[in-house]
């Protein structure tokens, strides 16, 4: 099922307006909340990465 604008008019005028503002809230929260952990996850892989690249360039030096 394709999300598209229609559709999203169909369900605001076929349901109460309180429930699909909450389904919205929920959905888009859902999205940032997922966006974060992925970046978060990122930025973590590389500063490990970073520091183990660290600790490979001083043990080599020693």
């Amino acid at each position: 099922m394709t999300l598209t604008i229609g559709f999203l008019i169909v369900i605001a005028t076929h349901s109460s307006l309180s429930g699909f503002l909450i389904t919205l809230i929920i959905v888009f929260g859902s999205v940032f909340i997922t966006l974060i952990y992925v970046g978060w996850r990122k930025y973590r892989t590389h500063e490990i990465e970073e520091a183990r690249n660290n600790d490979q360039h001083n043990n080599d030096s020693d």
